[in-house]
């Protein structure tokens, strides 16, 4: 099996808060799905470093719609989706370390980072003293898929994973398009051109910003877009993936190299 050491991990805000109130049951099985990657990731390679990039889901919707509503500019709704993210990356971060702590692997719990960088040199320094961290947002005009690309690149990740809320990439928005088509695999040129007909606006559906893009161009960091409604698939993901089980892959997601 091959190994790696560097893991970059991104989860869409709609996979962890869905809904707003809270579902405190589902949420207890993310934090126990991600608890579990992170103890396969560091079993494969005990010195791994992964960082998890958490996105603003419903509650960043919410405020960026009552943003909108009273006049606010498209900027601060942008920072109010940033600081969202990063209060989400907080609950998480400390949820995991809880449950960690319960379930036995306290030495695992102290290797997680205890604050939320604001860049990705923030992020990459915090790998000097810790083992996991976890990220929000970074700059207005990007999702927070922008950020975990910054961060795979700054690491030099051996692969990034975005886990979303569909099968991977498709040809159209598959929440608008009923015609919308999967992709197996796809070059970051290719999806820089399938890009422009997403809708730039913040709190919408973005496969993927044209940041991010841009740095998988030029880092050529082999990156997986796969089905994270089952969190549990990024386990399933990362040892296929090991494996050399690409056809595994693309039955819940899309290859982008």
């Amino acid at each position: 099996m091959m190994k790696i050491s560097k893991i970059v991990l991104k989860i869409g805000g709609s996979i962890l808060f869905p809904q707003v109130p809270f579902d405190v049951e589902l949420f207890k099985k993310i934090i126990r799905d991600l608890s579990n990657f992170i103890i396969k990731a560091k079993e494969i390679n005990d010195e791994a470093k992964i960082a998890i990039v958490i996105g603003g889901g419903k509650p960043a919707r919410e405020y960026i719609k009552l943003a909108r509503e009273i006049g606010l500019s498209t900027y601060i709704q942008d920072l109010i989706g940033i600081e969202t993210s990063r209060l989400n990356a907080l609950v998480i971060l400390n949820s995991v370390k809880n449950h960690l702590k319960n379930i036995g692997y306290h030495e695992l719990s102290e290797k997680i980072s205890s604050g939320i960088p604001r860049s990705s040199l923030e992020a990459i320094n915090l790998f000097e003293y810790k083992d996991i961290i976890f990220i929000g947002g970074f700059f207005p005009g990007q999702s927070t898929i922008g950020p975990a690309a910054l961060t795979a690149e700054g690491i030099n990740a051996d692969i990034f994973l975005i886990a979303t809320n569909v099968k991977g990439i498709y040809s159209s928005d598959p929440n608008k398009s009923p015609n919308a088509k999967k992709i197996n695999r796809i070059s970051p040129k290719e999806l820089k051109d399938l890009l422009s007909k997403y809708e730039n606006m913040p709190g919408t559906y973005k496969v993927m910003d044209l940041v991010a893009i841009t740095v998988l161009e030029r880092s050529k960091i082999p990156t997986i877009i796969f089905d994270g409604r089952d969190l549990g698939n990024a386990i399933k993901v990362l040892l296929s993936y090991l494996e050399g089980k690409f056809d595994e892959i693309e039955k819940i997601g899309t290859i982008i190299l």
